[in-house]
């Protein structure tokens, strides 16, 4: 797995270098406004299907997966902090390809599928699945804006879960559950 990270990692960092180098690097607000709206509203539907499968008896969120999937993505941030600057890789690699190709729904959803696929032994396939479709979403609409956006949302966004895991390791876990609560009754 770690050699698939790598490679994902490496190439996709060398053709976000090469489009930099051939292209203008241009950052647009509205393009990250619209990249978190679209990965807050796929986590919105996310937990709301889950509350939906847990009142028709189907497994739902089960907390130590949830607390083991933070714990290991905040361990590996904690161990390894240069690794967040490689996150740019993942869009490289995924997405960056499509603008030579062409985006289209096809395109769009392969890259999804692909992204999504990346991610499922780190974590687990309901996480995943939320992930795919709303990278399909980013693809469509977000990447004819350019990639540099992508980019740099995905940054934020994964710096904001860093903080905010930092932040319930600092006031403990009741905090996380209350906030999680809160999350499932609305």
């Amino acid at each position: 797995m770690k050699w698939r990270d790598a490679c994902i990692t490496t190439l996709g960092c060398a053709l976000l270098i090469f489009h930099g180098v051939h292209f203008p690097i241009s950052v647009n607000g509205f393009a990250i406004a619209a990249f978190l709206g679209v990965l807050a509203a796929s986590g919105v539907v996310f937990i709301s299907a889950m509350a939906v499968m847990e009142r028709f008896g189907m497994k739902g969120l089960d907390e130590k997966e949830v607390d083991a999937t933070n714990e290991r993505f905040f361990s590996m941030l904690k161990r390894e902090p240069w690794e967040f600057l490689l996150i740019p890789g993942e869009d490289g690699f995924f997405l960056l390809p499509l603008l030579y190709i062409g985006v289209s729904p096809v395109s769009a959803a392969v890259a999804a599928f692909l992204f999504a696929v990346a991610h499922y032994p780190v974590f687990p396939w309901r996480y995943c699945i939320p992930k795919g479709i709303a990278y399909f979403f980013v693809a469509l609409f977000i990447l004819p804006h350019g990639i540099w956006s992508i980019v740099v949302a995905h940054l934020l966004v994964d710096a904001g879960i860093f903080a905010f895991l930092l932040l319930a390791k600092v006031e403990g876990k009741p905090t996380w559950h209350r906030l999680l609560r809160v999350l499932r009754t609305e």
